[in-house]
């Protein structure tokens, strides 16, 4: 029978020799640093997949926002070859560029202009009839002017009604009852085939619905913009997306053409206003918060485009 080893007081030896304590050391300690590995490689992917996912959501809302306004550009109003219900402003030295889409409401009506003074600082009178109560103008509303090939944008800054107080006869429902003074600023000047200049003979008064998109860099990120007022000279809005920081368009025409802006006076009269085929739109974004993970000293961007075809049927209709 083999005897166990004693130790001198005759005790039996039951601890770990050395080496094995070592082994045992080593092995937990390798154990350690592939827990760690695994935990590291895991926390990166996972914040890296938190800070894509933030900015593909916030680019995403962005995207789904411009290809509706786009197109839904022009529904109800009739552009012209110097108007566009559809514009872009190039920013200037690689600027961001500004994307204008105007719409009207299927069920707002067209007022007569009671005033042809041809003076776009004069007030605008509208015709109050009993089938036209004129109740859908108020101020701070963009309108629509258009007098033949006329056309022009301004926003209300006062309504002032004038009522005669005759009731309505049922036989004429036309009848006119009194007229509504509006007064207007000019919008964008004449940027965009917009000078203020319908307030003739004929002309016709429409409200209509804009939608205007550009970076605005006032902040601590650079944010998309979706205006849909005219306040003191400029659009004013809300941000729609943060960290954009660039905003690039192109339009294409019905033959072809690519061009950053419509023009009525290049002598080419086929990238017209009302030639317009496809606008174009191209935004890059960026995730706000840093990551030492990430590639590119830890800045996440991602680009996006948007093309999308105006519904108007009148686009279709001069490009046939």
């Amino acid at each position: 029978m083999k005897q166990r080893n004693r130790d001198v007081s005759g005790k039996t030896k039951n601890g770990f020799t050395l080496v094995e304590l070592l082994m045992a050391i080593t092995i937990s300690s390798l154990v350690v640093v592939a827990a760690l590995s695994l935990f590291e490689a895991y926390m990166k992917t996972e914040r890296a997949g938190s800070i894509r996912s933030e900015v593909h959501s916030n680019a995403q809302y962005a995207v789904d926002m411009l290809t509706r306004d786009i197109l839904e550009a022009g529904e109800g109003v009739d552009p012209t070859t110097d108007f566009g219900v559809v514009a872009t402003s190039e920013g200037t030295s690689g600027a961001s560029d500004t994307l204008y889409t105007l719409r009207a409401n299927p069920e707002t009506p067209a007022h007569q202009v009671l005033n042809p003074t041809g003076d776009p600082t004069a007030e605008i009178l509208l015709n109050i009839t009993c089938a036209d109560s004129v109740s859908d103008i108020r101020a701070g509303h963009v309108i629509y002017l258009a007098s033949g090939p006329a056309r022009g944008l301004a926003v209300v800054t006062a309504v002032t009604r004038n009522e005669t107080g005759v009731t309505c006869p049922p036989e004429d429902p036309d009848a006119d009852i009194g007229h509504v003074a509006l007064a207007v600023t000019e919008v964008d000047g004449g940027t965009h085939g917009w000078p203020l200049s319908a307030n003739q003979a004929g002309a016709a008064a429409l409200r209509v619905n804009a939608a205007v998109y550009f970076i605005d860099t006032n902040g601590a990120t650079a944010r998309l913009i979706r205006a849909t007022r005219y306040e003191s000279g400029k659009w004013v809005g809300t941000p729609i997306a943060e960290g954009v920081v660039d905003f690039q368009t192109q339009l294409a025409f019905g033959d072809g053409d690519v061009a950053p802006e419509a023009s009525s006076s290049d002598g080419d009269a086929t990238n017209d206003y009302d030639d317009i085929y496809t606008v174009r739109a191209f935004l890059t974004a960026r995730a706000w918060r840093t990551d030492r993970y990430l590639a590119g000293g830890g800045v996440y961007e991602r680009n996006y485009s948007v093309r999308a075809t105006p519904r108007n049927p009148l686009y279709s209709r001069n490009l046939e």
